[in-house]
Parts: structure tokens; C-alpha cells; sequence
């Protein structure tokens, strides 16, 4: 059974003085085991975005700050890298969570959504035995593969587009946020996204990377196996599954998704045959329109039925729950 009043206690131990101090059933949130999502004190509208290292180096056992500053803590720089990026971006698409500016802990996006979809997915477990139906995938697939290219647009590779990285809306759409693996240009290092460091050997990547995890993504999504099954049926070691898994991705050889299941644009995204990432949103917004779907310039489809869908407001928060 929760104890409340240990999660609060844990809660604010957890966060910096520009975090609320009083999460309630406020969102707090991982992302890749490096970086913490909290409510701002400073902005109602607000998601304060800093470095899961602030605990462990500017607090003591207590909670208390301790002697030092954010660029002591581990992973600041991609904090700091992060709100360049999108200082850089000069706008906002309406499926990237707003950003509104950097806090003396790190930087801020706007409080629209309701949660990541990870809480979501991991609070209804039959997800993994009865997948979500195509219709939401359809949506969610336009919505990321939109917000992906006006990122490209802007020359800005994403580079570890995966579940974690998005958000629901309260209209059940979703809205992209990261950019800490982000990259103005070509070149792009080793980063926390496991799929990243599957694709290509070389670190110089295109929008082609964001292309191959979106249509890996979408792949988990239809089928409820994983967001890249290339290794069904193989048996072995981990250094020999890696190994294989490399071979597999090199010579282009994937899984085959029927057309209704986005075959067509999963399998060119895999095999990097679209010339822009454009190209991409255009052929699947032809086939969302073939399905009977009207595609809106804002990334999201018109006149969705969120009824049947419903059940995903409802999810668990680990990070805000202990046991008593």
C-alpha cells in the first residue's frame, strides 16, 4: 500500500527549490535514467526539466543542498545542450511540448500534457498480449513523424526518438519532447537510446536515424512485440544476439508489416529509401486519407474519437509511490 506521506518526502528530497515542492498527483517523471520531469514552483504552466545527478551531488542524505552548483551534477551539459537546440529551433510544432525558456536548474517546457506514455503503456499490461488498435497508432504515427520532420526542417536530428520521449495530451494525442541526444547538423556521439546505437556503425547520422527508430517504434506499437523484433527466433548469447542484430541491420533485413499495419512507410523508413523525411509524411498522410482519415497541418487528425481510448488518462506514477 502507497504511503502518501513518504512519496511526498521522497518527492522533495528528489527535486531542486525551482521544482513544486508539493507533487500531489503532479507528474515526476525519468527520462532515460538521466534527466527528471517535474512541475515548476515558478510557473504554473511549467515542466522544470534538470539532471537525475542533482541528487546524488547537490544533496545530502536529508534532502538538504549541499555545497555546489548544476554544472557540479553529471549530465548538465546535456541539459544545457538541449535548451540551445531548442533556442535554435526559433518556433515550436504543435506536437513538440513547448519550450519556455532555461531555469537556473535546467530548462523549461510547457505543462500541457498529462503524463509520459510509458506511464500510460506499463499501467495496462494487455497491451502486450492485445495491442492497441491501428486507429490511436495511426494518430500517434502521424503525430511523431510530423513533429520529426519539422525538427529536420530545421536541421535538427532528434536522435533518440523512442516511447520515452513522448507525452500524451489530454485529447490523447502526443507531443515529442528531449533533445538532449539532439544534434544541429550531422555528427552525432553515443547517446542513452539503445536503438541509437544499433543503426550505423559510422556516428555521422541524417534524418534517416530519426526515420529507422520512428518506424521501430511503430513496429512495437502494431505488433506488441518490441520496438525492434530484427532477432525473432535467434538464440544466443548477448555479445552473439548483438552481434547478429548488427548483421541484420546492416544487410536491410527486417520484419514485413501488411500495408494496413504501415508496412509501406515502416519498411522505407527501415531501409532508408525515402529522400526527406517529408517525402515520409506525405505518403503516409496519403494512406491515413485512403483509410478514411483527414489529416490536419498541425500534425494531428481531424475529428479523432478518443472514446475507446479513454482508459490511457488513467496510469500509475512510480516515481511518486512507496511502499508503506
Amino acid at each position: 500500500m502507497a504511503n502518501t506521506n513518504a512519496a511526498d518526502l521522497f518527492y522533495r528530497s528528489q527535486v531542486p527549490p525551482t521544482a513544486a515542492q508539493n507533487p500531489g498527483s503532479k507528474i515526476f517523471a525519468s527520462m532515460f535514467d538521466k534527466y527528471m520531469v517535474a512541475p515548476s514552483s515558478k510557473d504554473d504552466s511549467a515542466y522544470l526539466v534538470f539532471p537525475v545527478s542533482y541528487t546524488a551531488k547537490l544533496r545530502d542524505d536529508e534532502g538538504e543542498e549541499i555545497d555546489g552548483s548544476l554544472e557540479d551534477s553529471e549530465d548538465c551539459s546535456g541539459i544545457q545542450w538541449a535548451a540551445g537546440v531548442y533556442e535554435h529551433l526559433r518556433g515550436n510544432h504543435p506536437k513538440l511540448l513547448e519550450f519556455k525558456g532555461r531555469d537556473s536548474y535546467g530548462y523549461l517546457l510547457s505543462k500541457s500534457s498529462i503524463g509520459p506514455l510509458t506511464f500510460a503503456l506499463h499501467s495496462h499490461p494487455t497491451f502486450a498480449t492485445n495491442p492497441l488498435s491501428l486507429a490511436i497508432i495511426y494518430r500517434w504515427a502521424f503525430n511523431t513523424l510530423s513533429a520529426l520532420q519539422y525538427l529536420h526542417s530545421r536541421d535538427v536530428v532528434h536522435h533518440e526518438f523512442c516511447s520515452e520521449t513522448l507525452w500524451l495530451e489530454p485529447d490523447l494525442s502526443l507531443s515529442m519532447l528531449g533533445l538532449w541526444g539532439a544534434h544541429v547538423g550531422h555528427y552525432c556521439p553515443n547517446t542513452g537510446n539503445q536503438m541509437t546505437d544499433i543503426r550505423l556503425e559510422e556516428r555521422f547520422v541524417s534524418f534517416q536515424t530519426d526515420l529507422f527508430d520512428w518506424a521501430s517504434w511503430v513496429y512495437g506499437l502494431v505488433t506488441g512485440k518490441g520496438a525492434l523484433a530484427v532477432l525473432e527466433g535467434f538464440e544466443g548469447g548477448p555479445n552473439e544476439m548483438e552481434e547478429e542484430r548488427r548483421r541484420r541491420v546492416a544487410a536491410k533485413q527486417f520484419p514485413v508489416l501488411g500495408e494496413e499495419m504501415l508496412g509501406a512507410v515502416v519498411g522505407k523508413c527501415w531501409r532508408s529509401e525515402y529522400t526527406s523525411s517529408m517525402e515520409a509524411v506525405d505518403e503516409l498522410k496519403a494512406f491515413l486519407e485512403q483509410m478514411g482519415f483527414q489529416c490536419e497541418e498541425n500534425g494531428d487528425l481531424v475529428d479523432f474519437d478518443n472514446a475507446p481510448y479513454e482508459y490511457l488518462k488513467v496510469f500509475n506514477n512510480p516515481y511518486l509511490k512507496l511502499d508503506a
